[in-house]
Protein backbone atom coordinates (compact mmCIF):
# COMPACT_ATOMS: atom_id res chain seq x y z
CA UNK A 1 0.00 0.00 0.00
CA UNK A 2 0.95 3.64 -0.38
CA UNK A 3 0.65 5.04 3.14
CA UNK A 4 0.68 8.65 4.31
CA UNK A 5 2.14 9.08 7.82
CA UNK A 6 1.27 12.35 9.58
CA UNK A 7 2.98 13.30 12.84
CA UNK A 8 4.60 16.51 14.09
CA UNK A 9 7.09 14.48 16.15
CA UNK A 10 9.97 13.84 13.75
CA UNK A 11 11.34 10.81 15.66
CA UNK A 12 7.94 9.11 15.99
CA UNK A 13 7.24 9.77 12.33
CA UNK A 14 10.60 8.33 11.29
CA UNK A 15 10.21 5.17 13.39
CA UNK A 16 6.77 4.50 11.92
CA UNK A 17 8.06 5.14 8.38
CA UNK A 18 10.86 2.62 8.80
CA UNK A 19 8.55 0.01 10.31
CA UNK A 20 6.09 0.33 7.41
CA UNK A 21 8.82 0.25 4.76
CA UNK A 22 10.20 -2.96 6.27
CA UNK A 23 6.77 -4.48 5.71
CA UNK A 24 6.98 -3.56 2.02
CA UNK A 25 4.80 -0.45 1.94
CA UNK A 26 5.42 2.76 0.01
CA UNK A 27 5.50 5.57 2.59
CA UNK A 28 5.29 9.35 2.39
CA UNK A 29 5.06 11.66 5.38
CA UNK A 30 3.88 15.06 6.55
CA UNK A 31 4.46 17.02 9.76
CA UNK A 32 0.91 18.39 10.12
CA UNK A 33 -2.62 18.00 8.79
CA UNK A 34 -2.45 20.92 6.38
CA UNK A 35 0.54 19.47 4.49
CA UNK A 36 -1.07 16.04 4.56
CA UNK A 37 -4.32 17.38 3.11
CA UNK A 38 -2.46 18.98 0.21
CA UNK A 39 -0.69 15.68 -0.45
CA UNK A 40 -4.03 13.88 -0.51
CA UNK A 41 -5.39 16.40 -3.00
CA UNK A 42 -2.44 15.91 -5.36
CA UNK A 43 -1.81 12.16 -4.95
CA UNK A 44 -4.88 9.99 -5.45
CA UNK A 45 -2.81 6.80 -5.17
CA UNK A 46 -2.54 7.09 -1.37
CA UNK A 47 -4.52 4.18 0.04
CA UNK A 48 -4.17 4.70 3.82
CA UNK A 49 -3.56 7.60 6.26
CA UNK A 50 -2.05 7.06 9.69
CA UNK A 51 -2.19 10.36 11.57
CA UNK A 52 -1.43 11.64 15.02
CA UNK A 53 -4.30 13.38 16.79
CA UNK A 54 -2.48 16.28 18.46
CA UNK A 55 -0.57 18.43 15.93
CA UNK A 56 -0.09 22.17 15.29
CA UNK A 57 -1.63 24.01 12.29
CA UNK A 58 -4.19 21.23 11.63
CA UNK A 59 -4.70 18.31 14.00
CA UNK A 60 -5.61 14.74 13.07
CA UNK A 61 -9.30 15.21 13.81
CA UNK A 62 -9.59 18.15 11.41
CA UNK A 63 -7.55 16.23 8.81
CA UNK A 64 -10.08 13.41 9.00
CA UNK A 65 -12.97 15.83 8.50
CA UNK A 66 -11.33 17.64 5.56
CA UNK A 67 -10.21 14.39 3.93
CA UNK A 68 -13.77 13.09 3.86
CA UNK A 69 -14.75 16.13 1.78
CA UNK A 70 -12.32 15.16 -1.00
CA UNK A 71 -13.74 13.47 -4.11
CA UNK A 72 -11.90 10.19 -4.62
CA UNK A 73 -12.54 7.11 -6.73
CA UNK A 74 -11.69 4.80 -3.85
CA UNK A 75 -12.42 4.91 -0.13
CA UNK A 76 -9.55 6.26 2.00
CA UNK A 77 -9.09 4.43 5.36
CA UNK A 78 -7.80 6.64 8.19
CA UNK A 79 -6.20 5.52 11.45
CA UNK A 80 -5.86 7.98 14.36
CA UNK A 81 -2.86 7.74 16.69
CA UNK A 82 -3.76 8.98 20.17
CA UNK A 83 -3.09 8.55 23.85
CA UNK A 84 -6.71 9.47 24.49
CA UNK A 85 -8.97 6.65 25.52
CA UNK A 86 -12.14 8.26 26.78
CA UNK A 87 -15.42 7.21 25.21
CA UNK A 88 -16.19 10.79 24.15
CA UNK A 89 -12.82 11.00 22.34
CA UNK A 90 -13.51 7.81 20.41
CA UNK A 91 -16.95 9.06 19.41
CA UNK A 92 -15.46 12.40 18.29
CA UNK A 93 -12.87 10.56 16.19
CA UNK A 94 -15.42 8.31 14.53
CA UNK A 95 -17.68 11.27 13.79
CA UNK A 96 -14.74 13.10 12.20
CA UNK A 97 -14.19 10.17 9.81
CA UNK A 98 -11.57 7.98 11.49
CA UNK A 99 -11.88 4.23 10.85
CA UNK A 100 -9.70 2.98 13.71
CA UNK A 101 -7.56 4.09 16.66
CA UNK A 102 -4.07 3.09 17.74
CA UNK A 103 -2.59 3.98 21.11
CA UNK A 104 0.77 5.70 21.45
CA UNK A 105 3.39 4.43 21.79
CA UNK A 106 2.63 2.16 18.85
CA UNK A 107 2.41 -1.59 19.25
CA UNK A 108 3.79 -3.14 16.04
CA UNK A 109 1.67 -6.36 16.07
CA UNK A 110 -1.47 -4.27 16.65
CA UNK A 111 -0.50 -1.99 13.73
CA UNK A 112 0.14 -5.00 11.53
CA UNK A 113 -3.29 -6.41 12.36
CA UNK A 114 -4.92 -3.12 11.34
CA UNK A 115 -2.90 -3.05 8.11
CA UNK A 116 -4.12 -6.56 7.24
CA UNK A 117 -7.72 -5.44 7.73
CA UNK A 118 -7.16 -2.41 5.51
CA UNK A 119 -5.42 -4.58 2.93
CA UNK A 120 -8.33 -7.03 2.83
CA UNK A 121 -10.81 -4.20 2.42
CA UNK A 122 -8.76 -2.68 -0.41
CA UNK A 123 -8.56 -6.06 -2.13
CA UNK A 124 -12.32 -6.47 -1.85
CA UNK A 125 -12.85 -2.94 -3.17
CA UNK A 126 -10.51 -3.68 -6.10
CA UNK A 127 -12.35 -6.91 -6.92
CA UNK A 128 -15.69 -5.10 -6.72
CA UNK A 129 -14.36 -2.32 -8.96
CA UNK A 130 -13.11 -4.91 -11.47
CA UNK A 131 -16.49 -6.66 -11.41
CA UNK A 132 -18.26 -3.34 -12.02
CA UNK A 133 -15.98 -2.68 -15.01
CA UNK A 134 -16.71 -6.17 -16.34
CA UNK A 135 -20.43 -5.52 -15.96
CA UNK A 136 -20.07 -2.17 -17.77
CA UNK A 137 -18.17 -3.84 -20.62
CA UNK A 138 -20.74 -6.63 -20.77
CA UNK A 139 -23.51 -4.01 -20.89
CA UNK A 140 -21.77 -2.22 -23.77
CA UNK A 141 -21.39 -5.51 -25.65
CA UNK A 142 -25.05 -6.31 -24.97
CA UNK A 143 -26.07 -2.92 -26.36
CA UNK A 144 -23.98 -3.57 -29.48
CA UNK A 145 -25.58 -7.00 -29.84
CA UNK A 146 -29.06 -5.51 -29.46
CA UNK A 147 -28.30 -2.92 -32.14
CA UNK A 148 -27.02 -5.69 -34.41
CA UNK A 149 -30.09 -7.84 -33.74
CA UNK A 150 -32.37 -4.88 -34.39
CA UNK A 151 -30.49 -4.16 -37.61
CA UNK A 152 -30.80 -7.79 -38.71
CA UNK A 153 -34.51 -7.76 -37.87
CA UNK A 154 -35.03 -4.73 -40.12
CA UNK A 155 -33.03 -5.81 -43.14
CA UNK A 156 -33.28 -8.39 -45.87
CA UNK A 157 -30.42 -10.85 -45.55
CA UNK A 158 -29.69 -11.12 -49.28
CA UNK A 159 -30.01 -7.57 -50.60
CA UNK A 160 -29.23 -5.50 -47.50
CA UNK A 161 -32.36 -3.41 -48.11
CA UNK A 162 -35.10 -3.13 -45.51
CA UNK A 163 -37.32 -6.20 -45.27
CA UNK A 164 -41.03 -6.28 -46.05
CA UNK A 165 -42.19 -6.09 -42.42
CA UNK A 166 -40.14 -2.99 -41.66
CA UNK A 167 -41.12 -1.17 -44.87
CA UNK A 168 -44.79 -1.86 -44.15
CA UNK A 169 -44.39 -0.50 -40.61
CA UNK A 170 -42.78 2.64 -41.97
CA UNK A 171 -45.48 2.99 -44.61
CA UNK A 172 -48.20 2.95 -41.93
CA UNK A 173 -46.25 5.51 -39.87
CA UNK A 174 -45.72 7.81 -42.87
CA UNK A 175 -49.41 7.61 -43.77
CA UNK A 176 -50.31 8.81 -40.25
CA UNK A 177 -47.83 11.65 -40.51
CA UNK A 178 -49.11 12.57 -43.96
CA UNK A 179 -52.69 12.81 -42.61
CA UNK A 180 -51.67 14.87 -39.57
CA UNK A 181 -49.30 17.26 -41.38
CA UNK A 182 -50.92 17.33 -44.79
CA UNK A 183 -47.66 16.35 -46.51
CA UNK A 184 -47.55 14.33 -49.76
CA UNK A 185 -46.53 10.68 -49.82
CA UNK A 186 -45.78 8.33 -52.69
CA UNK A 187 -45.03 4.63 -53.14
CA UNK A 188 -43.50 2.61 -55.94
CA UNK A 189 -43.37 -1.13 -56.57
CA UNK A 190 -40.42 -2.30 -58.67
CA UNK A 191 -40.26 -5.66 -60.41
CA UNK A 192 -37.20 -7.09 -62.19
CA UNK A 193 -38.25 -7.98 -65.72
CA UNK A 194 -37.94 -11.63 -66.77
CA UNK A 195 -36.19 -12.60 -63.55
CA UNK A 196 -37.35 -16.22 -63.83
CA UNK A 197 -35.37 -16.52 -67.06
CA UNK A 198 -32.24 -15.41 -65.22
CA UNK A 199 -32.65 -18.20 -62.67
CA UNK A 200 -33.50 -20.77 -65.33
CA UNK A 201 -30.63 -19.84 -67.65
CA UNK A 202 -27.83 -18.91 -65.23
CA UNK A 203 -28.86 -20.55 -61.94
CA UNK A 204 -29.97 -19.26 -58.57
CA UNK A 205 -26.52 -18.01 -57.51
CA UNK A 206 -26.52 -15.63 -60.46
CA UNK A 207 -30.12 -14.75 -59.61
CA UNK A 208 -28.99 -13.79 -56.11
CA UNK A 209 -26.21 -11.65 -57.58
CA UNK A 210 -28.74 -9.87 -59.79
CA UNK A 211 -30.92 -9.15 -56.75
CA UNK A 212 -28.00 -7.82 -54.72
CA UNK A 213 -26.49 -5.60 -57.40
CA UNK A 214 -29.85 -4.30 -58.62
CA UNK A 215 -30.71 -3.43 -55.01
CA UNK A 216 -27.48 -1.47 -54.68
CA UNK A 217 -28.25 0.49 -57.86
CA UNK A 218 -31.75 1.30 -56.64
CA UNK A 219 -30.51 2.34 -53.19
CA UNK A 220 -27.90 4.63 -54.73
CA UNK A 221 -30.70 6.52 -56.48
CA UNK A 222 -32.83 6.97 -53.36
CA UNK A 223 -32.69 10.01 -51.06
CA UNK A 224 -31.70 9.78 -47.36
CA UNK A 225 -35.32 9.93 -46.14
CA UNK A 226 -36.65 7.45 -48.70
CA UNK A 227 -37.49 3.95 -47.48
CA UNK A 228 -36.60 1.18 -49.90
CA UNK A 229 -37.03 -2.52 -49.18
CA UNK A 230 -37.47 -5.96 -50.62
CA UNK A 231 -41.19 -6.61 -51.00
CA UNK A 232 -40.86 -10.28 -51.93
CA UNK A 233 -38.99 -12.36 -54.50
CA UNK A 234 -37.81 -9.97 -57.24
CA UNK A 235 -40.19 -7.18 -56.16
CA UNK A 236 -39.18 -4.09 -54.21
CA UNK A 237 -41.24 -1.47 -52.39
CA UNK A 238 -40.26 2.17 -52.00
CA UNK A 239 -41.92 4.68 -49.67
CA UNK A 240 -41.20 8.33 -50.43
CA UNK A 241 -42.24 10.93 -47.81
CA UNK A 242 -42.86 14.54 -48.85
CA UNK A 243 -42.95 13.58 -52.53
CA UNK A 244 -45.59 14.74 -55.02
CA UNK A 245 -46.45 12.80 -58.17
CA UNK A 246 -44.02 14.71 -60.43
CA UNK A 247 -41.12 14.15 -58.03
CA UNK A 248 -42.06 10.49 -57.61
CA UNK A 249 -42.03 10.02 -61.38
CA UNK A 250 -38.55 11.56 -61.61
CA UNK A 251 -37.21 9.21 -58.90
CA UNK A 252 -38.89 6.14 -60.39
CA UNK A 253 -37.59 6.80 -63.88
CA UNK A 254 -34.12 7.57 -62.55
CA UNK A 255 -34.09 4.16 -60.84
CA UNK A 256 -35.32 2.46 -64.02
CA UNK A 257 -32.65 4.05 -66.22
CA UNK A 258 -29.89 3.46 -63.68
CA UNK A 259 -30.69 -0.27 -63.49
CA UNK A 260 -30.80 -0.46 -67.28
CA UNK A 261 -27.45 1.29 -67.61
CA UNK A 262 -25.63 -0.91 -65.06
CA UNK A 263 -25.31 -4.41 -66.53
CA UNK A 264 -24.48 -7.34 -64.25
CA UNK A 265 -21.16 -9.03 -64.95
CA UNK A 266 -21.48 -12.78 -65.55
CA UNK A 267 -18.85 -15.36 -64.57
CA UNK A 268 -17.70 -15.18 -68.17
CA UNK A 269 -16.60 -11.96 -69.90
CA UNK A 270 -20.20 -11.31 -70.87
CA UNK A 271 -22.67 -9.12 -68.97
CA UNK A 272 -26.39 -9.32 -68.32
CA UNK A 273 -28.64 -6.33 -69.04
CA UNK A 274 -31.31 -6.02 -66.36
CA UNK A 275 -34.46 -3.96 -66.71
CA UNK A 276 -37.29 -3.17 -64.32
CA UNK A 277 -40.96 -2.28 -64.49
CA UNK A 278 -42.31 0.21 -61.95
CA UNK A 279 -45.80 1.00 -60.69
CA UNK A 280 -46.38 4.11 -58.61
CA UNK A 281 -49.21 5.70 -56.63
CA UNK A 282 -49.66 8.76 -54.41
CA UNK A 283 -51.39 8.62 -51.05
CA UNK A 284 -54.92 10.03 -50.80
CA UNK A 285 -55.36 10.90 -47.15
CA UNK A 286 -59.15 11.08 -47.26
CA UNK A 287 -59.67 7.56 -48.61
CA UNK A 288 -56.50 5.43 -48.76
CA UNK A 289 -55.43 2.60 -46.50
CA UNK A 290 -52.09 0.87 -47.00
CA UNK A 291 -53.98 -1.89 -48.82
CA UNK A 292 -55.70 0.41 -51.31
CA UNK A 293 -52.54 2.47 -51.86
CA UNK A 294 -50.41 -0.59 -52.61
CA UNK A 295 -53.19 -2.09 -54.69
CA UNK A 296 -53.12 0.96 -56.99
CA UNK A 297 -49.32 0.78 -57.25
CA UNK A 298 -49.59 -2.93 -58.05
CA UNK A 299 -52.17 -2.24 -60.75
CA UNK A 300 -49.83 0.34 -62.25
CA UNK A 301 -47.01 -2.22 -62.18
CA UNK A 302 -49.22 -4.73 -63.99
CA UNK A 303 -49.97 -2.07 -66.62
CA UNK A 304 -46.24 -1.39 -67.09
CA UNK A 305 -45.63 -5.09 -67.66
CA UNK A 306 -48.57 -5.45 -70.03
CA UNK A 307 -47.41 -2.46 -72.07
CA UNK A 308 -43.99 -3.97 -72.77
CA UNK A 309 -42.07 -3.69 -69.45
CA UNK A 310 -39.07 -1.41 -68.70
CA UNK A 311 -41.34 1.55 -68.00
CA UNK A 312 -43.08 3.48 -65.22
CA UNK A 313 -46.87 3.63 -64.90
CA UNK A 314 -49.03 5.58 -62.43
CA UNK A 315 -52.40 4.95 -60.81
Amino acid sequence: MKILVVDDDRLSRRILEMDLKKKGHDVISAENGEIALNLLKSDMEISLVITDWNMPVMDGLELCRKSRELIRKRYLPMILLTSRGEKEDLIAGLNAGADAFLSKPLNSPELQAHLKVVGRNLDLEKKLSDQIEEIKLAHIELQKANVKIEDIARHDGLTGLFNRRYVMERLEAEMIRSRLQGTPLGVIIIDIDHFKKVNDQFGHLMGDKVLRETSQVMQSNARPDDILGRYGGEEFLGVFPNTVMEGLLVIADRIRLSVQNNPIQLDTEESLNIKVSIGMACFKADRDTSTTLLSRADEALYEAKKNGRNQVCFR
